[in-house]
């Protein structure tokens, strides 16, 4: 009887303990570790192609369009957010809780960076301008590292599609399956 209530106890613990599902999602893990190094990489080679003047030569950088109230929005890297969660979404549908915490948290990084940096961290929020006027063709204007609420949506978004897009194939191909076992009808 004790040995059952210390099981039951540990089983417990156990679930607490992998809150953010890392048994589980291990994969989400290594993805997310391999996609910030990415990131690194690319920052580390613009910087030194570039002297220091980031913002203008990124083509990652550009708008595609825009949506009135919120800045930072929407260029390729809202895209490659929507893209990336897409494809998060379809492959661990399951992983969503540490999916879509561990891109807000990196929206925090990109804030501190941003302030880090000599940008103003806290104007995205509502839209407005900071020190230097935006072109019409960027998404972000002051510092390489920025951030946007606009990224969150997308992060969430994409998530979303993608985890439905994954369900309704599995779905289907689960029907298939189950129409091709079955034969043709006598």
């Amino acid at each position: 009887m004790y040995n059952i209530y210390i099981m039951e106890v540990q089983s417990e613990i156990q679930k607490k303990q992998d809150y953010f599902q890392y048994t589980e999602c291990k994969s989400v893990y290594i993805l997310g570790g391999i996609t910030i190094g990415i990131i690194f990489i690319y920052w580390g080679f613009l910087l030194k192609e570039n002297e220091g003047e980031l913002i203008q030569h990124d083509f990652m950088n550009k708008i595609i369009f825009k949506i009135p109230g919120i800045r930072g929005c929407c260029g390729f890297w809202t895209l490659s957010h929507v893209i990336l969660f897409f494809i998060l979404g379809i492959f661990f549908p399951h992983c969503g809780k540490p999916i879509l915490v561990g891109g807000v948290l990196w929206e925090f990084f990109e804030m501190g960076m941003s302030k880090y940096s000599g940008g103003p961290a806290y104007a995205h929020v509502f839209g407005k301008k900071s020190k230097s006027a935006y072109k019409d063709d960027l998404q972000y204007g002051d510092v390489w590292w920025d951030w946007s609420i606009a990224d969150v949506f997308s992060n969430v978004l994409g998530f979303y599609i993608g985890k439905w897009v994954g369900e309704w194939y599995r779905k289907r191909k689960l029907q298939k399956n189950k129409e091709q076992s079955s034969g043709p009808p006598a």
